[in-house]
């Protein structure tokens, strides 16, 4: 599943989205957070700045395909800080590309990361 957070803020605001570029990323970490929780088919609850959930459903799992995984990408600290907590691949722009540990560094990616644990981690350009 590939997650956007948005484009530069003129097309975002004419589409209704006000936030800033921090904002988003804030809330598309909160919605992974959501999306996750929902996945595991357990009762959850969360409570953030743009999200709040109570008694979340536990029926999403069951539709979905065992816990797809997560496609992210983006160049900022924000982004990074996204897709180090929740992407399963990161996508980098062509003309961006660089190895992946440069592009990773200073990101605050865990060993034991989710990702890290695929038989198929993979580096897309």
């Amino acid at each position: 599943m590939n997650i956007v957070t948005g484009g530069d803020s003129q097309e975002q605001r004419a589409y209704g989205d006000f936030l800033t570029h921090a904002d988003r990323y804030v809330r598309t970490g909160e919605f992974l957070a959501v999306l996750r929780r929902s996945w595991a088919g357990e009762p959850y609850g969360f409570d953030g700045t743009h999200y709040r959930v109570e008694d979340g459903p536990t029926t999403v799992g069951s539709s979905v395909s065992a816990d797809p995984p997560i496609y992210f990408g983006g160049a900022s600290p924000a982004a990074k800080d996204v897709a180090a907590r929740f992407a399963d691949v990161y996508l980098l722009w062509a003309n961006r590309a660089r190895p992946l540990p440069s592009a990773w560094r200073g990101s605050g990616r865990r060993p034991g990361h989710r990702g890290a644990n695929r038989d198929s981690a993979r580096e897309c350009t």
